[in-house]
């Protein structure tokens, strides 16, 4: 439309069409890598985005909706650039690394006849919304970067250097923007025709013509030529501003400006439509997440990169953590701060930010490894260092305040790599001493932590490793109550957050939203190992920095680092229906009757009774019998879990499991990805030392004494006197396919 100012452009893997008269965008999400091009018609109909993989999606740019996806399109080095025709008939693809300029000419027509890729529903998910974007110079352009456009009607290639960029914008005209911010026009004799300076003070990126038509200054100049008229233009740079000149004024108007910088944090406000970003460079912004506008900003010092933000449970308070470890408390609204709220409290970066639920205590944690509190008598009143510890050896990953158990006073924990969940005491005048310091892993590594909801009686924390599994911590005893198979997306969660209810919405399920490494996802709790309960979608293609959410639960926010972008994801919460009904394997249950015939007797005389249950103390042998081997420790664990899976509600221990109850506590307990023979090879390598093979004497001393003490069970009737890594796993059942991804 000719009263709407569109403009199309790209950020990480996704394209967004912004809509700057009324303030709205269209998503086109349908990749899974950062984009390399993109790409428009003259007529403005058809929009085509490519990545790396190499992968192309033809858009309809009326209806948002991908009309033909085309697959491997430059197999060997993937596609860096793509056009289409002036007609909008056929589509250019460039590939990268070719010795030669190849080019690939498909019939679009032919093309939009294929099979279409709808939107289906889903019981469980994630819609995304453009919050912040430093976005890539794609803004309707036929090509980009160093390229050579066929432009006039005699077959002639252009080139041009790194510094300068070329746009078939007429048929008869050429423009140029190079490194200083000028665009420039020439004729086909390449005359200059007119040029326009002072538009933005960094190299020009993109340039692309409108598609209305206006009187223009070039009239004069082009009464000779086949197009006897002038269009308005946008210019994009890699400073990420794009402005919208007129032609004829030479007036430059503001669609989009942000800053090219990595967003490092953001955090939601606790009861209002708010988000606070801050990057690298030390900028931080409040924006309203209704109109995607900027509320107020500040700038820090360059060298202070901002690091975390957070904000404390009335919303009144904003804690801004910094790279030299530093942490200001600034006014939320105006994000001013008072001096006596600037504290230097260590020569590490500030990692992580965490305040107490009566927003009394603030709790910061450091790359150094250690956690600082600062502590305020009442609102109001004036902060002071608390005290400060080193109580993790490896990074810390998570930093919660949580309350006692029966009672309003705050406690805290954290949670490093060290496997270490470290309880501290806050009731100390001065001073941080550590209450106590529990191992909550003994082969996975944690990753994040959270407060599980009020599902029982009990209260836990919700652990996350990166053996993909979910571990319920009892936050009183430490004891591990449940371990339960966790999302499997490529990698392990790196971050969990269960997200809020509202007093309206009281009778919804409670739901977890994760990150991975690339990607975002919603977990309906309780967690019970079910895949079926969880979704996850491809955010970043280049690493997730962090993640929070609305006050009411309704929003996801997630931040990507290195592809500057931050991105609002609308959380679905219709309930979710299996769609798989899972069988019993017959050979399990098989071996779940044979160890009952074992627990009475092989060799009894008395009368046999058949139950469906079995004892509590033959689940590890029933673990063995069917594959998986866990420690002495994950012994005790899956006991325990058993043991007192009812104690809460009926206090009476359980001391048998039926046999649907041991295959969801197999399920949940075993490895992710089975059982390797590349994992064997490396504990074998490390026991045997330069030697060849074991004796199979000096390896059951080991199992027995060293690590996780074990009993020799039957494993040592079926070694041999030497024992080989290829003897183990065909003892043990090990598959010779690699770990999964």
């Amino acid at each position: 439309d000719h009263d709407q100012q569109v403009v199309l452009y790209a950020a990480a893997n996704v394209g967004v069409i912004y809509n700057h008269t009324s303030n709205s965008q269209h998503i086109l999400q349908g990749h899974s890598q950062n984009l390399s091009s993109v790409c428009v018609s003259d007529d403005r109909r058809w929009i085509a985005t490519a990545d790396p993989s190499p992968m192309a999606i033809v858009w309809d740019s009326y209806s948002g909706i991908p009309v033909c996806t085309l697959f491997h399109c430059h197999p060997k080095h993937g596609l860096t650039d793509m056009a289409f025709s002036r007609d909008a008939k056929y589509l250019v693809t460039l590939g990268a690394g070719d010795t030669q300029v190849r080019f690939k000419m498909m019939q679009t027509r032919c093309l939009f006849k294929k099979t279409h890729y709808g939107t289906g529903a889903h019981s469980l998910g994630l819609r995304q919304h453009r919050i912040s974007d430093s976005f890539s110079p794609l803004f309707f352009s036929p090509v980009h970067f160093t390229r050579g456009p066929y432009l006039f009607s005699s077959p002639v290639l252009l080139t041009c250097g790194p510094h300068l960029f070329l746009s078939p914008v007429l048929l008869s005209c050429l423009v140029t923007g190079d490194a200083e911010g000028v665009v420039k026009f020439f004729s086909q004799n390449f005359l200059l025709l007119a040029f326009y300076s002072d538009l933005v003070q960094d190299p020009i990126s993109s340039i692309s013509l409108s598609s209305e038509s206006t009187a223009g200054i070039l009239e004069l100049y082009l009464k000779h030529l086949n197009s006897p008229f002038y269009r308005n233009f946008i210019v994009s740079s890699t400073g990420s501003s794009v402005l919208h000149v007129n032609s004829e004024s030479a007036e430059a108007q503001s669609v989009l400006q942000e800053e090219p910088e990595p967003i490092h944090a953001l955090c939601c406000h606790p009861s209002l439509p708010l988000l606070v970003t801050g990057s690298s460079g030390g900028m931080l912004k409040l924006r309203d997440m209704c109109s995607r506008r900027t509320v107020t900003q500040r700038e820090f010092k360059q060298e202070e990169g901002l690091t975390c933000v957070t904000y404390d449970p009335s919303g009144k308070l904003l804690a801004v953590g910094f790279s030299s470890g530093s942490v200001d408390l600034l006014d939320s609204s105006s994000l001013r701060t008072n001096p006596e709220q600037e504290f230097h409290l260590s020569k590490d970066s500030i990692n992580l930010l965490s305040f107490s639920d009566d927003s009394l205590y603030l709790a910061a944690a450091d790359s150094g490894f250690a956690v600082s509190v600062l502590r305020r008598v009442s609102a109001g009143a004036p902060w002071e260092i608390l005290g400060r510890h080193r109580s993790h050896y490896s990074p810390i990953q998570s930093l919660l305040f949580g309350l006692q158990l029966d009672s309003t006073l705050p406690r805290l924990l954290s949670l490093g790599l060290d496997r270490r969940l470290v309880e501290y005491d806050l009731e100390l005048h001065s001073g941080l001493p550590v209450l106590s310091c529990q191992r909550v892993e003994q082969r996975a590594v944690p990753l994040g932590m959270t407060w599980y909801p009020p599902l029982s009686t009990e209260q836990f924390l919700l652990i996350c490793s990166d053996q993909y599994k979910l571990r319920l911590i009892n936050s009183t005893t430490h004891m591990c109550r449940r371990v339960v198979h966790g999302p499997v997306y490529g990698s392990p969660l790196q971050r969990v957050l269960v997200l809020q209810k509202t007093q309206e919405d009281q009778s919804r399920n409670y739901y977890m939203a994760f990150i991975t490494q690339t990607m975002v996802g919603l977990q309906v709790l309780p967690a019970d190992g079910n895949p079926f309960k969880s979704q996850a979608l491809v955010c970043h293609p280049s690493g997730v920095q962090t993640l929070s959410a609305s006050f009411d639960g309704t929003h996801v926010v997630t931040s990507g680092g290195a592809d500057f972008t931050a991105r609002s994801w609308s959380v679905s919460t219709e309930p979710c229906v299996d769609l798989v009904r899972p069988g019993v394997d017959l050979e399990v249950e098989d071996l779940f009757y044979y160890l009952q015939l074992r627990h009475q007797g092989i060799d009894t005389e008395h009368r046999r009774h058949v139950s469906t249950t079995i004892p509590l103390n033959h689940v590890s042998t029933m673990m063995r019998a069917i594959g998986f081997f866990p420690t002495e420790q994950e012994i005790e664990d899956l006991q325990n879990e058993v043991k007192f899976s009812r104690y809460a509600e009926t206090g009476q221990y359980v001391m048998e499991l039926c046999l649907e109850d041991f295959i969801k506590l197999y399920v949940n307990h075993r490895p992710a990805f089975g059982l390797v023979k590349e994992e064997l090879q490396e504990a074998f390598n490390l026991l045997r030392g330069d030697q060849e093979n074991m004796e199979r004497s000096a390896l059951l001393q080991m199992i027995q004494s060293q690590g996780t003490a074990g009993d020799r069970g039957p494993l040592g009737s079926f070694l041999p006197s030497e024992v080989s890594v290829e003897t183990l796993a065909q003892i043990l059942g090990f598959s010779d396919r690699p770990p999964k991804t």
